[in-house]
This record gives C-alpha cells, sequence and structure tokens, in this order.
C-alpha cells in the first residue's frame, strides 16, 4: 500500500462516527456510489483461505488502550450492536462477539478487528 494510502487509512480511524457519516455522503455525492453495502462487500472480497472450524464463537482478547475508539466503530460495524454495547464490549475483554459463526466468516470478521490492533481468538 502507498504512503499516501496508509495516510488516508490513519486518518480515517481517527473519524468520530458523525465525521464518518459526513465522509460517506460526501464519497457517495462526489463519485455517484452508494456506500450502504460496503462491508458486505468488503467482507465478501476478502481471501482469508478456509478455516477447519464448521463453527465457532468470536472472541475479543485484548484492545489496546490507544485504539479503543477505533475497535469500538469495528465491533459496532461487525457485530451490529448499538454503538454503547461495542464501546461496553471493548473496554472488558475477553467479550464474546458473535456465536456460532461459520469458519470463513469467523476469519474475514478476525481479519477485520486485528487491522484495527485487536486481538481476536475463537472458541
Amino acid at each position: 500500500m502507498s504512503a499516501k494510502v496508509n495516510q488516508i487509512i490513519e486518518i480515517m480511524k481517527t473519524l468520530t462516527l458523525m465525521e464518518a457519516s459526513e465522509l460517506i455522503d460526501q464519497i457517495e455525492f462526489n463519485f455517484g456510489v452508494d456506500a450502504g453495502a460496503m462491508p458486505v462487500k468488503w467482507f465478501q472480497g476478502m481471501d482469508n483461505g478456509a478455516i477447519a472450524l464448521e463453527t465457532c464463537d468470536v472472541v475479543l482478547d485484548a484492545v489496546p488502550s490507544n485504539r479503543r475508539v477505533a475497535i469500538a466503530k469495528a465491533v459496532w460495524m461487525v457485530t451490529g450492536v448499538d454503538l454503547k454495547q461495542a464501546k461496553a464490549l471493548v473496554k472488558r475483554p475477553p467479550a464474546i462477539l458473535k456465536t456460532a459463526v461459520d469458519g470463513r466468516e469467523a476469519a474475514k470478521i478476525r481479519a477485520y478487528l486485528e487491522s484495527y490492533g485487536a486481538s481476536v481468538s475463537f472458541r
């Protein structure tokens, strides 16, 4: 990834929810795209290889204190819980984020959360 892209990603990780919402609106307006399905497309596009587990629980094991806000947003996106619940999960690991998830989806969730600095395992 180029330095410019890395810089943009780092800036995006620090956005508040209101700023992120405004950014999405501006991207949709300026580029004529619909961002509504972006997380689903992002997960479908990932290639994490096959995982041997049929189903498992996704567990958030550790969160660096300087990454809590970004990881809470990621947990919110992955789990679908409200933001307050996502923050509570991030504050007190270990926390089960999703139960009975198929292995491939679990690997995608793990990769997504680890990209923000979280430590994730399966049970």
